[in-house]
This record gives structure tokens, C-alpha cells and sequence, in this order.
């Protein structure tokens, strides 16, 4: 009996070791790229931060060949980037996943704290392998003095990291790759099909967050409505973080469509929306639609 006992307790062991090798081998395995996009140095500071953190787990390709294999890239903003932009500097960096870092110092005054300091980074984690933005964390923290200001700020990164390292293979499982959009061929005005349109246009709200820190920035969406006029699935094409994607996903649930049409007849559609944060003060948006059919 003893030794039956013995022998299904070894097996136990035996079986969580092996799960624990696993899991060890997937993330060493994981190779993460980290971008300072902006080249300053607070972002420097983050960025090596986040590296010491994460090179006890993973794989992580060096700071000095991400600056240049992003410095190559051109972008016009590396924070708002496409699917198939986030995938290329993926590929081009060779890894799996990459983080790009958004860090300043900024001088606030309010009537309840005068005038202080706010330290604040933007932390995007991308899939290379899909283009998705899977995760945007932002951290902040506030001082009169903007050295004691940017201690704390290290400190709340800490304490995420702390979190991410154990959650991220949680996030790993959400990297998919988008459904192929060759098979909803291109609108054709001659085949006599009316798009879908919304009965009512719903303008999405700018997040608090996207209108403090100024962010600029463009969200592009696939929707597909069906022949009933429901949104069945929105797609972030491009994204941008601070919420955006949230704003313009809301705003887009919340219409009621009028489904595509041909012959008297109702058909699936899939519409491509652009939405452009452009005017903060403003708060305007742009839209811009393309329709395919299913």
C-alpha cells in the first residue's frame, strides 16, 4: 500500500516537473524586442529597466540592433502602426513579440497642487506574428520634484513587470492570426450592390487619457454586419492605445445598421471604417469606409 502510494506521489512530481520544464522551455523559446521609439532618455531608462526584468525569462534581441532595425522602418508614427506594419518590424527585428516604449516628463499645475511634475510611460506589447496590439499599459506618477517623480514611476513599473512575467503566457494564447481578408472580394459599383449604412452615426468619444497626453492618432477597423444588420465582429486594423480602439469599438456596437443589399436581397458585409483623431481640441473625427461583401 506504501508503495503504491509512493509511486502515484512520484508520478505527481514527475508530472508537474515536466510541466514546469515546459513552461520554462516555452518562454526561453519567446525572443522580445524592446523599441524606445522617441530615443530619449527617459525611454532609455524604461527600456533597460524592462529588459533586466524580462531577460530572466525570455529572450531578448539587443537594444542597439531594435534601435536600428526600427530607425530603418520610417514610420510616421511608431506608436499608431497597422497589422501589417507591426508584423514587418516584427519580422524584421526576429521575434516573437516586441514591446515599444512611450515615456516624458511633463510640467502640470492645477489649482489643488500648483504646479508638479508627472512622469509617465505607455508600454505597447505587439505580436509580430499577428500585428495586434495585446496588451497597452500606462503608468504615471506625480512629484514636485521630478526626480522623486520618476522614482515612483520605476517603482509602479516594477511592480507591473512583477505581473506581466507571470501573466504573459495568458497573453501568448491571444496571438492569432487575423481571418483572411482575400476571401471578401472588392465592391464593385457595376454589380448594382448597395453598402450597408448606418441609421445613425455615433461619433466616437475621445478617452480622458488620449486628450491629456495629446495623442494624435488614426484607428482603423474591419466590421462585419450581417444580413440582419447586426455587428457580428470589429477588427482593430491599426492601432494606437490610450484607449482609442475601445472609443471607436463602442461607438460602432452601438449603431444600427442597415445590411448591404443586391436584387432585393440582403448579404453579409464586411466594412472597413477609418476613424482620425486629428483635432483634440475640437474633437472631431474623420470617417472614412470601404465595403466588401461576403
Amino acid at each position: 500500500m506504501l508503495f503504491r502510494r509512493f509511486i502515484r506521489m512520484a508520478k505527481v512530481l514527475f508530472q508537474i516537473s515536466l510541466l514546469f520544464l515546459l513552461f520554462w522551455v516555452s518562454n526561453a523559446q519567446q525572443k522580445i524586442a524592446i523599441f524606445n521609439p522617441r530615443n530619449d532618455q527617459v525611454g532609455k531608462l524604461i527600456a533597460d529597466r524592462i529588459e533586466k526584468k524580462l531577460s530572466e525569462k525570455f529572450s531578448i534581441v539587443d537594444q542597439s540592433l531594435s534601435k536600428a532595425v526600427l530607425s530603418a522602418q520610417e514610420f510616421e508614427n511608431p506608436f499608431n502602426l497597422s497589422l501589417t506594419e507591426a508584423k514587418n518590424l516584427g519580422e524584421a527585428a526576429g521575434c516573437n513579440f516586441f514591446l515599444l516604449i512611450k515615456a516624458e516628463v511633463l510640467e502640470r499645475t492645477s489649482l489643488e497642487k500648483g504646479t508638479f511634475k508627472e512622469a509617465y510611460t505607455a508600454i505597447f506589447f505587439v505580436s509580430s506574428k499577428s500585428g495586434r496590439l495585446i496588451l497597452w499599459k500606462f503608468l504615471n506618477a506625480e512629484d514636485k520634484d521630478e526626480a522623486v517623480a520618476l522614482k515612483k514611476l520605476f517603482l509602479s513599473i516594477d511592480e507591473f513587470l512583477t505581473r506581466f512575467v507571470t501573466e504573459i503566457q495568458s497573453l501568448l494564447v491571444y496571438d492569432l492570426d487575423l481571418q483572411d481578408e482575400a476571401k471578401f472580394p472588392e465592391f464593385d459599383e457595376k454589380s448594382g450592390i448597395r453598402p450597408p449604412i448606418p441609421y445613425r452615426r455615433i461619433k466616437p468619444e475621445y478617452p480622458k487619457a488620449a486628450s491629456l497626453y495629446l495623442v494624435r492618432a488614426t484607428i482603423d477597423v474591419a466590421v462585419d454586419i450581417t444580413e440582419r444588420g447586426e455587428v457580428a465582429r470589429v477588427e482593430v486594423l491599426r492601432w494606437a492605445g490610450f484607449e482609442l480602439e475601445e472609443a471607436v469599438i463602442k461607438a460602432i456596437r452601438q449603431m444600427n445598421w442597415r445590411p448591404a443589399e443586391k436584387n432585393g436581397k440582403f448579404l453579409a458585409s464586411r466594412v472597413l471604417l477609418r476613424y482620425n483623431f486629428r483635432d483634440i481640441r475640437e474633437e472631431k473625427q474623420d470617417v472614412i469606409s470601404r465595403t466588401d461583401y461576403l
